[in-house]
């Protein structure tokens, strides 16, 4: 987050996060499609969605604060970047999802070289 924008920082900082963990299991479609020439999803598929669907459950509370509050978090998030991490997740802690999320990148990367 590096814009002092408070209104994006209180839009896109958490709003997106079970969004983006799904960039990884589309690039592995992607791939999987184009060197099988098969773009089916299969039943075991699933599991790739998730990382996605816990990081929706983690942020759900988030999601429901109202504009002011979110606002209000994204002033203390610009005046300090570490209070990013506690967004009041639910499962598991702000350091953990941005180190799941890395990790969880750099797995498919790998995957799809391989």
């Amino acid at each position: 987050m590096y814009s002092d924008n408070k209104y994006l920082g209180a839009i896109f900082m958490v709003h997106f996060q079970s969004i983006i963990v799904l960039t990884g299991p589309m690039l592995f479609f992607y791939v999987r499609g184009i060197l099988n020439d098969d773009h089916k999803l299969y039943k075991k598929d699933w599991i790739h969605f998730i990382p996605s669907i816990l990081y929706l459950i983690n942020t759900s509370r988030y999601l429901f604060y109202s504009f002011d509050y979110k606002l209000s978090f994204a002033e203390k998030v610009i005046k300090s970047r570490m209070v990013m991490l506690e967004f009041d997740p639910i499962l598991f802690s702000g350091n953990i999802a941005y180190i799941l999320r890395s990790l969880l990148a750099i797995g498919y990367t790998t995957a799809c070289v391989l």
